[in-house]
């Protein structure tokens, strides 16, 4: 059981609702997994069909302190990514509108 699905827990899942019939489609991507907000990439029949496409969310796993991006099928992600590229390093939760004076890059030396 994932904490995510206690309603205090924000950011730790990804849901799609389809707003005509009501059913939502959920993918948890572990314990201790934030994710941010997901950006479609239409396929060929995109623009005329709403789910042909992908799904592509920055997830951050604090602990591994790595983030990958999720790519989900748009017409069903319930099953999960049909890939993940991790990165090298983090990146923060919550990057829009967040600053952290401290450096998380490569070492400058």
């Amino acid at each position: 059981m994932y904490p995510s699905r206690d309603p205090i827990c924000c950011h730790m899942a990804f849901t799609r609702v389809d707003t005509h019939t009501g059913e939502a489609q959920t993918w948890f991507p572990g314990r201790r997994c934030f994710c941010e907000e997901l950006v479609f990439v239409p396929g060929p029949n995109g623009e005329t069909k709403e789910d042909d496409g992908y799904l592509l969310g920055l997830v951050y796993d604090a602990a591994k302190h790595k983030s990958f991006l999720a790519i989900l099928d748009a017409a069903d992600f319930s099953k999960g990514p049909v890939a993940k590229i991790w990165l090298q390093h983090h990146v923060p939760h919550g990057l829009h509108g967040f600053f952290s004076p401290k450096y998380f890059g490569p070492s400058m030396v």
